[in-house]
């Protein structure tokens, strides 16, 4: 997310081995590769429900930061026919 952008790009520039979770797909994470040294970042799948596959994750760790947010891509208004006449779509 956007607050996630920059605390990694704040590790990155300060030289950390950054471990970084992602639910998505890869394309989602490409922008922050540049933020890193090369070998200073990890970045691994993971699924909330799989509680093994978080683990894995934070094995060897020191710190975590959970900056894992809501899974939407957009949320917006559309217009119905009823009341209240506007309603939210959200694209998965």
């Amino acid at each position: 997310g956007m607050l996630g952008r920059y605390v990694c790009c704040h590790l990155g520039t300060n030289g950390y081995m950054t471990y970084i979770a992602n639910r998505g797909d890869d394309l989602e994470m490409r922008f922050l590769k540049p933020m890193f040294e090369l070998g200073r970042s990890r970045f691994s799948f993971y699924s909330p429900r799989d509680r093994d596959s978080m683990a894995e994750v934070i094995a060897d760790a020191d710190l975590v930061i959970n900056m894992t947010g809501k899974y939407y891509e957009t949320k917006h208004l559309i217009e119905k026919e009823g009341f209240p006449y506007l309603d939210y779509t959200t694209n998965y």
